[in-house]
């Protein structure tokens, strides 16, 4: 190992140390039990949904655009556990709405072009992607699915869906968040109150 490659692990290995440090002060301020929230409440109802799917539908009913989707939230539910931890808030709101997205456009998908195969559905999904999905598809989705109206979908999750947008998208909004707490917490791994509470509520409470 040559040294530029050598001072390269050794300074990941300092930001993994960091990161173990940033976790025991989120669990410190939080208490354990609801520093795992996120993992503890997400990643047991996607095993509970994916054994009742398993359990009560045959191997070719579940090759689907949904279930093949929702396959892959448990790994993002561990990476948004992972980003809460170590203080990288921005990160975790930009995971949320793209898992918020990927579910929505597959239930869109489902539910419009049902007799499709899994290929052709995921086909339906790059010709659409040249379209604008976005909140459309969503309120949408929310709207099928919870039964209510889209005056109400929009004032219940609209604001959540533009809170997420500030951090997918450059915004002053994240400036804003810690500039009379701790600006160095934009470019530093550093927890910052504002953030932590904001995105609490984002991950857990919605």
């Amino acid at each position: 190992m040559d040294r530029r490659t050598k001072g390269l692990e050794k300074t990941l290995d300092n930001l993994y140390r960091h990161w173990k440090e940033t976790r025991r002060e989120t669990i410190a301020h939080l208490s354990k039990k609801e520093a795992l929230k996120i993992i503890d409440f997400h990643a047991n109802n996607w095993i509970d949904i994916v054994g009742w799917v398993s359990s009560e539908h045959p191997r070719e009913e579940q090759m689907n655009i949904v279930n093949i989707q929702f396959l892959r939230v448990f790994k993002e539910i561990y990476w948004l556990q992972f980003l809460f931890y170590t203080g990288n808030y921005p990160t975790a709101y930009r995971n949320l709405r793209y898992i918020w997205e990927m579910m929505s456009q597959a239930y869109y998908i489902d539910t419009l072009y049902p007799g499709l195969t899994l290929d052709e559905q995921f086909q339906q999904v790059r010709e659409m992607e040249l379209r604008t999905w976005g909140w459309n598809v969503v309120a949408s989705t929310l709207c099928k699915l919870l039964h209510r109206k889209g005056a109400k979908i929009q004032a219940q999750y609209k604001p959540l869906w533009d809170e997420l947008n500030r951090y997918v998208h450059p915004s002053t909004v994240q400036m804003d968040l810690v500039a009379e707490e701790e600006f160095s917490a934009l470019v530093q791994i550093h927890l910052a109150k504002a953030w932590r509470r904001t995105c609490k509520k984002s991950l857990i409470e919605y």
